[in-house]
Parts: C-alpha cells; sequence; structure tokens
C-alpha cells in the first residue's frame, strides 16, 4: 500500500480489522439474488421454459470508503427434456465469480460444475420437485505490499524495518461443494404459483486460512429463500420474495416485492423494493425486451451503523457509504422448445 490518504486507510483498516473473521467467514451474496439464479441455488439450473440462459451480474459497494468491494458472476445453463419419466428435465451449467475486497488486496475466484434434475410430481404438472448440485474449485489471494504497525518509526513508515509477520500462504485452493432442493406448487394455472427453496454451500467447510497459525474454515451456508409469482391481470404479475441466509455468526434476511408491466409482447417494465433487515434498503428497475434479454439495475441505501461513516471528511464521491448492482438475463432456445407448463416468468427463470 502506498501512503496517500492516511485518513482513509486507517478508516478501511479499523473496518477490516473489526470484521476479519467476518470477510473470511462468508460467502458472496447479492441484493438482485433472483438475477443469479445458479448462485442462489444449484437447484435452479435449467430452472426456465427455453434451452439455454446466459446471465451476469456485478455488484459493486463502499466505493466513497478510499475503494470498492466488487463482485462479479457468470452463468451459462441447458436444460434438456428427458430423463427417468418423459416429462422430467435434466439441466447442466457453469458458474463463474469473482470477487476482490479492498482495492483487490483479497480475491476470491471459484468455477464451478452444476446440474440439476427437474421431475414433475403428480401427472399434472401442480407439483415440480429440482434437485441440484455444484461442484469446483475455490482460489483465495492475498496481492498486497502490506504496512504494520512494527514498521512505523516515530509516526512515519519505514520500509526497511522488518514486519515480522508470516505470511507463507498467499494463495489457496479448495473444493467446493453445493447442494440445493426446489419445490414449485402451481396454485393456478399460468395464474399463481409458489415456490421454496433450499441450499447448501460449501458444505464441506473448507479450510482457507492464510497464517500459519490459523487454522481458518469457511462455515457452511445455508440459504432459504421463497416467493410467489401472480399474474394479476394479463399485463400486471406481482412477485413477492423473501431470502434467509445464514453462515457463522452472520445473518441475512432480505424480503420485498417486485411488479412487472407488459406494455407490449416485445417491452415489459419492472420495479421493486426489498429490505435488507438491519443493513440496507433496496430499489431496482429494470425492463425485458423481446421476452429474451432482460436487464435490471439496483441500489443499496445502506441502513446499519456503518451509515454513520457518511460523517467523515474526505471521503470519496458524494461521502454516501452504499451499493449498487446490474444484471444482464438473457434466455432463448438452441434445440426446440420445452412444453410451457407454467408461463408465469419469475425474473425469467
Amino acid at each position: 500500500m502506498r501512503v496517500i490518504d492516511m485518513t482513509k486507510k486507517l478508516l478501511i483498516s479499523l473496518l477490516l480489522v473489526g470484521s476479519f473473521s467476518n470477510i473470511f467467514g462468508q460467502d458472496l451474496h447479492f441484493s438482485q439474488f433472483y438475477s443469479s439464479p445458479l448462485t442462489l441455488n444449484p437447484a435452479n439450473t435449467g430452472e426456465m421454459n427455453k434451452d439455454i440462459r446466459a446471465s451476469f451480474i456485478r455488484r459493486e459497494q463502499w466505493s466513497s470508503i478510499a475503494s470498492s468491494f466488487i463482485t462479479n458472476a457468470l452463468s451459462t445453463d441447458f436444460s434438456f427434456t428427458g430423463g427417468i419419466l418423459s416429462q422430467d428435465k435434466l439441466a447442466f451449467g457453469v458458474v463463474l465469480y469473482d470477487d476482490n475486497m479492498g482495492e483487490g488486496i483479497i480475491k476470491s475466484q471459484s468455477a464451478l460444475f452444476s446440474t440439476a434434475y427437474h421431475r414433475a410430481i403428480d401427472r399434472h404438472h401442480l407439483h415440480d420437485l429440482s434437485l441440484g448440485l455444484q461442484v469446483g474449485m475455490m482460489r483465495k489471494n492475498i496481492d498486497g505490499d502490506f504496512q504494520f504497525e512494527s514498521q512505523f518509526n516515530d509516526w512515519r513508515f519505514d520500509n526497511g524495518i522488518e514486519s515480522g509477520e508470516n505470511l507463507d500462504a498467499l494463495n489457496d485452493n479448495n473444493f467446493s461443494l453445493h447442494i440445493g432442493v426446489l419445490w414449485k406448487y402451481t396454485i393456478k394455472p399460468k395464474k399463481l404459483r409458489y415456490y421454496l427453496g433450499v441450499s447448501g454451500f460449501q458444505v464441506t467447510a473448507p479450510s482457507e486460512g492464510f497464517l500459519s497459525s490459523t487454522d481458518n474454515s469457511l462455515s457452511p451456508r445455508l440459504t432459504i429463500h421463497t416467493g410467489v409469482d401472480y399474474k394479476i391481470t394479463e399485463k400486471f404479475i406481482l412477485s413477492p420474495k423473501f431470502l434467509f441466509m445464514t453462515q457463522s455468526n452472520a445473518r441475512d434476511i432480505n424480503l420485498g416485492a417486485m411488479v412487472s408491466y407488459d406494455f407490449s409482447e416485445n417491452f415489459r417494465l419492472m420495479g421493486g423494493a426489498w429490505t435488507r433487515l438491519s443493513d440496507a434498503n433496496i430499489m431496482m428497475v429494470g425492463t425485458r425486451l423481446y421476452k429474451n434479454y432482460e436487464v435490471k439495475f439496483s441500489y443499496d441505501a445502506t441502513s446499519s451503523s456503518l451509515v454513520d461513516v457518511q460523517g467523515i471528511q474526505n471521503t470519496a464521491n458524494d461521502g454516501r457509504v452504499a451499493a449498487w448492482e446490474i444484471s444482464f438475463i438473457f434466455i432463448g432456445n438452441i434445440f426446440k422448445s420445452n412444453p410451457e407448463n407454467y408461463t408465469i416468468p419469475c425474473g425469467i427463470f
């Protein structure tokens, strides 16, 4: 690190030290969880009425506190009709993500293979059950010229002073295993559907310690998500959604709703509002074009105690502690259309 703005660097250091165990103990997550289906639940792999889906989401947060925390996720999945029963579906996909914390000092990358099996429980397709699995590798590394307290001499940093710290493993590679289940219940065909999903991430609790004296494990993350898609009229759709996640001592509860209105067959306007309890209020706007392309933008207005940072002078931009996300989804056919047993879309998936 360069000594440019000591106020900002000190602030970042305090934040990182105060939440160091949380940074290494939490998995990635998005405010637009509904726009990144494969990072929400492996059982969402192939959960669509088309053959192929590609999605990308980018999250940037805390840019006003000296540096941004940036997360990107890219996924592609394919769906094939046919399985043990003729109307079952088998799906495959790939998930890639990159997470950079604090000017890229702490980096995480992951590559995952995803698969799911979708089965209709009854012959009328009112109940559907999906089972999903993701396997792959996760890589974490530290990349930075660190400064330690022991290297300061009379309030001046001296690079010639040994820090006495032993960072013997700046790169760490681990196996990742994620599992999930999704149940859907069509209450009124083409009108009303309920869904409930449960997924477990990092179920093997991989060790990711960087210091020789510690053995820090990434705790499994339990995710529960549920919602309703209600087609009120031919043009207007209401979609309440709820998300609960827990990992180590962290809890994340996110609830709100999205509304969609079809101005024409090829143009839909979407908007929504959520709250992540004790953390942020979230607003979202988006659109769908030609039934194949979808883009959404969301903004997180921080409501936690971190908002106090806004009063500190010399923060970047307007001094607001917030986050934003942008997501893109494409969905289409390569082979032939799967039977559209249920036509109410849920964020395309």
